[in-house]
């Protein structure tokens, strides 16, 4: 059909976009050969694109869009006593549908306590269940995710991975613009302290996606 054989040109036009903005010397391909719906997760560093840019590239390939994110953010507004068990639990009982209805009622301009967060996300076994029902969820393709480890954790064998990254006062101008929040100081602290608890996660990513810097870019870019 016209609808499948677009996707297809919009695929392969990305693949030939960041082709040309990776800075890797020893190009990898990001994609193999694209005959079907693939899946591609898109990662980076904090306020550098992930969501805006993942959301967009969803709606014109006519794809599906999951924020890793916003399963944090549900449990962390949802479960304040972070009982490992009982979030486990619900994870695992949800339909498809149900959960990413739910998880998608988080607002990401929504602020919502640092602390509550980085608790829920340095649990392991409550990140092991997120990422197994994005799993499940994507098994169909047809997919973008956007996420920390998103590209090696929750989506090791997808067909396109990209890594985005920026400048850290434009990520901070960003975050600031995001949450409508003056203290400067205070955001600047937040994402150094999210980029040094996240190095290992991003080296990591860094290593099997091309990478894009969206510093200078325009989200229609």
């Amino acid at each position: 059909t016209t609808i499948y054989k677009d996707k297809i040109k919009l695929l392969c036009k990305f693949k030939q976009y960041v082709f040309r903005k990776g800075k890797k010397k020893k190009q990898v391909p990001i994609a193999k050969e694209i005959e079907t719906d693939v899946n591609a997760p898109i990662d980076g560093y904090t306020a550098s694109g992930k969501s805006s840019v993942g959301e967009l590239l969803a709606k014109k390939l006519n794809y599906r869009f999951i924020d890793s994110g916003l399963f944090y953010c549900y449990i962390a507004s949802n479960f304040s006593d972070l009982e490992e068990f009982r979030i486990i639990l619900w994870l695992s009982n949800q339909q498809e549908e149900n959960i990413l209805t739910q998880v998608n009622q988080i607002n990401n301009n929504q602020l919502i306590s640092d602390e509550l967060l980085i608790k829920v996300a340095n649990n392991v076994n409550i990140r092991k269940a997120i990422n197994k029902v994005i799993q499940e969820i994507t098994k169909q393709k047809g997919y973008i995710v956007a996420g920390r480890d998103a590209t090696f954790n929750i989506l090791p064998d997808a067909e396109i991975k990209i890594f985005l990254t920026a400048e850290f006062n434009a990520r901070v101008n960003r975050r600031i613009k995001q949450f409508n929040i003056k203290a400067f100081n205070n955001v600047w602290l937040e994402i150094l302290k999210q980029d040094s608890s996240s190095s290992d996660l991003i080296k990591q990513a860094k290593k099997i996606s091309q990478n894009i810097d969206t510093t200078y870019l325009e989200l229609s870019e």
